[in-house]
C-alpha cells in the first residue's frame, strides 16, 4: 500500500470515529480502555461499510465480556504489531490516535484477506484478474 493510501483511509476514519471517540469514556490519563474501543471500532466498521466484525460486536452481552485482544481478525495481526497493541491496552488503554490506527490497521488486514479470497476465486475458475466478467 501507498503511504498516501493509508493517510487517505486515516483520514476518513478519523472523520467517522472522531465525533465518538469524543464522547467515550476515558480513564485519568484521557484514553480509551478496552470495551470503549471495542465500542468505537464495532461503530466504524457498522457505519462505514455495514460490516459486523467477529468479535467487536458485544453479542447481546456487555461490552466488557471478552477483551479486545480475542477478537479473531486481530489474530492475524504481524505478532510485532499485535504485541504493541496488547502493551497500549494493558498500560492504560489506547489514545483517540491509536484507536484510529487500529480502525485503518483493521480495515487493511480485511482488504488483505478479502483480495487473497478473491484472488483464489479466480483461480479456481481459471480466470485472470485482467479478464472482463
Amino acid at each position: 500500500h501507498s503511504l498516501s493510501l493509508e493517510v487517505e483511509q486515516f483520514r476518513k476514519a478519523s472523520a467517522v470515529l472522531r465525533p465518538l471517540l469524543g464522547v467515550l469514556p476515558k480513564n485519568e490519563e484521557g484514553k480509551l480502555g478496552d470495551s470503549a474501543v471495542k465500542y468505537a471500532l464495532h461503530h466504524f466498521f457498522v457505519r462505514k461499510f455495514a460490516w459486523h466484525v467477529r468479535g467487536l460486536d458485544s453479542a447481546g452481552q456487555s461490552w466488557n465480556q471478552t477483551t479486545l485482544l480475542d477478537v479473531p481478525i486481530l489474530k492475524d495481526l504481524p505478532e510485532e504489531t499485535r504485541s504493541l497493541f496488547q502493551e497500549r491496552l494493558k498500560s492504560g488503554g489506547l489514545t483517540e490516535h491509536e484507536c484510529t490506527v487500529l480502525a485503518v490497521t483493521i480495515w487493511q488486514l480485511i482488504h488483505q484477506k478479502s483480495e487473497v479470497q478473491l484472488l483464489k476465486t479466480f483461480h479456481f475458475f481459471d480466470l485472470h484478474t485482467s479478464d472482463t466478467l
